[in-house]
């Protein structure tokens, strides 16, 4: 009996769970219980199901932070590409622009060659209007 009393006052790890296990066993008569295992430790203040939520709420936290910084930076370059589009089109309407104006600069230069050979011609110099009408059709 004096190794019963001492085996009470420092328990081993063994005994702790052949006393769990008889205890359990014998709550149940040997049926499975439907109870939650109370897996808090010794000394924890902290209830069992707030130490099983409180990770999910973390994870879901960091999601909904990384979501919402995926969603910002998207916001950030979708910016950075329509500012970049802008400057593009505005780039090649000033070359097209560009390319329009001497297009029109060579055919007037062509107009103006037109005139001063017609402006030169015998027939308008000697104001003869009947075979003048035919060149300048001609031209």
């Amino acid at each position: 009996m004096s190794s019963r009393h001492e085996i009470n006052k420092v328990p081993t790890r063994r005994h702790k769970y052949l006393l769990v296990f008889i205890d359990v066993r014998q709550m149940t008569n040997g049926t499975r219980s439907d109870r939650l295992p109370d897996l808090s430790q010794e000394g924890s203040k902290i209830p069992y199901s707030f130490r099983t939520v409180s990770p999910l709420i973390i994870i879901a936290a960091v999601a909904i932070g990384l979501s919402l910084l995926s969603y910002q930076y998207s916001i950030l370059t979708s910016e950075k590409i329509a500012i970049a589009a802008t400057e593009n089109l505005k780039e090649n309407g000033r070359i097209q622009a560009y390319d329009l104006s001497k297009s029109l600069e060579n055919r007037l230069e062509t107009v103006r060659n037109n005139l001063e050979i017609l402006a030169n011609a015998p027939s308008i110099q000697l104001d003869e209007y009947s075979q003048a009408r035919i060149l300048v059709n001609t031209a």
